[in-house]
């Protein structure tokens, strides 16, 4: 059910880039979507770290068309 939640919280973001009360409804849903699956706030921020230093040592493009910047697949399990 939470992944539900969550998907529906990003969709309205996507559908509102510019609103920070969207930003804040998905992060509050984030909070409780990993407190269910058994997480807490302390293994987010060690994650997002972890996450930081592999986003740092990978390759990374943008497409002009779109600006939109992608990085480069490459498995990280």
């Amino acid at each position: 059910e939470f992944r539900r939640v969550l998907f529906r919280s990003s969709n309205e973001l996507v559908n509102n880039p510019y609103s920070l009360l969207e930003y804040a409804d998905l992060f509050i849903t984030m909070l409780n979507s990993m407190t269910a699956a058994g997480y807490t706030f302390n293994n987010l921020i060690v994650a997002a770290n972890i996450k930081m230093v592999i986003n740092k040592e990978r390759k990374w493009y943008r497409i002009k068309s779109t600006r939109k910047l992608y990085h480069v697949e490459r498995d990280e399990r």
